[in-house]
């Protein structure tokens, strides 16, 4: 890959013959086309795109909400979604291929320096509606009341998610009714807080609920 700097035919983007031309962060590039290969791909490459395809998969639907809570400004050349399928590529994707599958446990949604809630528990109400429940004392490393509180619910057979964030951390709870196309026995959770006026998150937290 070139780097153009404009002369006589200046930059160009698309593709001209076996070369393509594009820009990315206003700096204008040059590169060839790849050649097409009859090789097989190896079982490791075929594993990687496997995590490649099942961190996507989950990632995506999410992005909104990943933009919020895994965005590192110390990271100029890398997007939020980015950063969050690097993760788990690398750190929550277990098993041998082809049987890989998400560890959803070891898998972070956000992360930053505001305080994470304190007791957080899980009780069901009914098999569809549930209480996720914070303890919440003022004081200077508890963060502050007014943080918000946003709940992500995964159904993984079902492919199906949930957002709560009508709490806040003050008000100690957040009532979970699960929709009626999550009807998985379990359902994964993640919460964090979002402070009201510089939107800092903290790092993310997860529990799982058990229906039977």
């Amino acid at each position: 890959m070139a780097r153009i700097f404009s002369g006589i035919l200046g930059d160009f983007q698309g593709k001209v013959g076996n070369v393509i031309g594009s820009r990315w962060r206003g700096i204008s590039y040059i590169r060839s086309l790849p050649r097409p290969s009859g090789k097989k791909p190896s079982e490791k490459q075929l594993a990687v795109r496997m995590k490649f395809s099942l961190a996507s998969a989950f990632v995506y639907p999410i992005r909104s909400i990943v933009n919020i809570g895994f965005m590192d400004p110390k990271i100029t050349d890398s997007t939020a979604v980015a950063n969050l399928i690097g993760s788990i590529i690398n750190t929550a994707i277990i098993g041998t291929y082809p049987e890989l599958k998400i560890d959803y446990s070891k898998v972070i949604i956000s992360k930053g320096g505001v305080p994470s809630l304190k007791g957080l528990g899980m009780t069901a109400n009914s098999p569809s509606e549930f209480i996720l429940s914070s303890a919440f004392t003022a004081g200077r490393f508890s963060g502050k009341g007014s943080d918000k509180v946003l709940v992500v619910v995964y159904d993984d057979l079902k492919k199906e998610y949930l957002v709560v964030e009508d709490a806040t951390r003050l008000s100690k709870q957040a009532k979970i009714s699960a929709t009626e196309h999550m009807t998985s026995d379990s359902l994964h959770v993640w919460v964090f807080c979002i402070e009201e006026n510089t939107n800092e998150v903290s790092e993310s937290q997860y529990l799982l609920i058990k229906r039977s």
